[in-house]
């Protein structure tokens, strides 16, 4: 989806690192917020910017003095677990409204942060489903300007 809706060679901010790191990195600048040390540095070709968690979300601080960079799109793919991801609704002051997708954004019938985040930013929204390589289920949400 990212492919679909990104050029090559633009930049990316990754809430949370994992195997799709290394994917984005072949055609993207890549941005890594990450808060476990043992992640940091582990997909090379993405700029890591560790951050630990306080309580359930990033460090805001860290966040705060290290996004002041331009990036084009955000991938939400942490912290680990929902319960966690949805504390990103008390610091949508930290990151800029730009095209965005969330994975795992609606599980089992909990608050839909996609939609909170959409609204904030103005952005269009648009559920997706599929299975990844490992034949994990991911429900993803695509957050595009309004045309």
């Amino acid at each position: 989806m990212i492919r679909n809706n990104l050029e090559d060679g633009k930049t990316i901010l990754e809430l949370g690192s994992g195997s799709v790191t290394s994917e984005l990195c072949k055609y993207y600048k890549v941005y890594s917020i990450e808060h476990d040390v043992k992640y940091v540095g582990k997909y090379p070709g993405s700029t890591y910017i560790h951050a630990p968690l306080i309580g359930d979300w990033y460090d805001p601080a860290i966040l705060k003095r290290e996004l002041t960079f331009d990036y084009d799109f955000l991938f939400i793919d942490g912290p680990p677990t929902y319960a966690r991801r949805i504390h990103m609704l008390e610091h949508l002051d930290l990151f800029k409204s730009v095209p965005m997708l969330a994975d795992n954004c609606k599980v089992n019938h909990r608050p839909d942060t996609a939609s909170i985040i959409s609204d904030y930013y103005q952005l269009s929204l648009e559920f997706f489903k599929s299975s990844d390589w490992q034949g994990y289920k991911h429900f993803y949400a695509l957050m595009l300007p309004k045309k």
